[in-house]
């Protein structure tokens, strides 16, 4: 009798483990690179207007701006064609508003 109660005990607790195994998981290691107004202006510069020198992060996105006092609006992009411009080799996890209306490019290690 002693045995069976052992043999189940251990069979319910292995099949809790591998559960919780599958259940969990796993969570990937993340760095977050930090992309300047005028590194935004790189992209912008090339791939948006040649006229245009800086970008934002603004409430949907990023925009580009340049001319003389890098005051007129040259166009909109998305922040995820930024980090994939500036880290063509990463896999890109989020995308978040940095300080100074900077971008961050959350990417997986």
């Amino acid at each position: 009798m002693l045995r069976r109660v052992l043999a189940l005990a251990g069979g319910t607790a292995l099949a809790c483990a591998a559960a919780l195994a599958i259940a969990t998981p796993a969570h990937a290691a993340t760095e977050d690179a930090v992309v300047s107004p005028l590194s935004i202006g790189d992209y912008c510069h090339q791939k948006i207007a040649s006229w245009s020198w800086i970008g934002f992060y603004k409430l949907h996105g990023l925009a580009c701006y340049g001319g003389y006092n890098g005051d007129q609006y040259a166009g909109g992009v998305y922040p995820e064609n930024v980090c994939a411009f500036h880290y063509p080799n990463r896999v890109l996890v989020t995308t978040l508003r940095g300080p100074s209306e900077s971008l961050i490019c959350r990417l997986s290690v």
